[in-house]
């Protein structure tokens, strides 16, 4: 559980940012936090598109870059497109340390 509250106030926190400081400021401290808390998890409901999604991203890494299949499920291209967008923040957050 204490692992959830620190992904969703990472997540509160890169999005919104430092109320009242500048972006690169902003930026700083968010390089400054445990990176751990931006490690991608998959927050869906097992069995359904989007995590079907989301875990072939994750099984697939590099293999295929950004692109996320073609098997024509919107829910399934969302869950892989989130894996995605979790890597980026993830690995941005690691390079900036």
């Amino acid at each position: 559980m204490t692992k959830y509250v620190w992904f969703v106030a990472a997540t509160v926190f890169i999005l919104f940012g430092v109320g009242g400081r500048n972006k690169n400021e902003a930026d700083r401290l968010a390089a400054q936090d445990n990176c751990a808390v931006l490690e991608p998890r998959n927050p869906y409901i097992p069995t359904s598109g989007h995590s079907a999604g989301y875990d072939w991203a994750y099984n697939n890494g590099n293999r295929y870059g950004d692109h996320c299949g073609n098997d024509g499920s919107r829910s399934f291209t969302e869950g892989c497109q989130e894996y995605r967008r979790q890597q980026r923040a993830f690995n941005e957050c690691i390079s900036k340390r």
